[in-house]
C-alpha cells in the first residue's frame, strides 16, 4: 500500500492517521486487558509505533519531493489533527502532574510525542514551502 500519492500530500498524512488510529486503539485494548504489560511493553509499543511514523513520512517526503518540484504548505487535515491533539497532549500531562502513576506517564509521553511530531511536521511543511517561493 502506498501512503501517498504526489500530487496530494494530504493524502500520505491522512493515511497515516487512519493506520496510527486503530494501532494505537488496538495497544490501548491489549494493555487494558492485560495481555501486553504496562511497562516495559507499551513503551516499547508506542516507541516503535513512533518510529515507523517517522520513517513513512520521511519515505513520502522523499517521495514527493523527487516526484513533485513544487512543494505545498501544511494541508487544512494536518492543521486539524494539530488543533484536536494539542489540547489533547496539554491534557495528559496535567493529569500526570496531578496525580503521578505510571499509566499517566506513559500516556503523557506518547501525547508530546505525537504533539511534537505533528508540529514538526507543520513546521517543515512550512518551510519547505518559503523555500520554493521565488525571490
Amino acid at each position: 500500500m502506498v501512503l501517498g500519492d504526489s500530487k496530494k500530500p494530504t493524502l500520505g498524512i491522512l493515511r497515516l492517521l487512519i493506520l496510527d488510529v486503530p494501532a494505537v486503539l488496538v495497544l490501548t485494548l491489549l494493555i487494558t486487558h492485560g495481555v501486553i504489560p504496562l511497562y516495559p511493553g507499551a513503551a516499547i509499543a508506542y516507541s516503535l509505533l513512533f518510529v515507523v511514523n517517522v520513517l513513512l513520512v520521511w519515505a513520502l517526503r522523499r517521495q514527493r519531493l523527487n516526484v513533485s518540484g513544487n512543494a505545498g504548505s501544511a494541508q487544512l487535515s494536518l492543521w486539524i489533527a494539530a488543533t484536536v491533539f494539542t489540547p489533547a497532549g496539554i491534557a495528559a500531562m496535567v493529569a500526570y502532574v496531578r496525580g503521578p502513576s505510571m499509566p499517566l506517564a506513559v500516556q503523557a509521553g506518547v501525547a508530546v510525542l505525537l504533539v511534537g511530531y505533528i508540529w514538526f511536521a507543520i513546521y517543515r511543511l512550512r518551510r519547505t514551502q518559503g523555500d520554493k517561493l521565488p525571490k
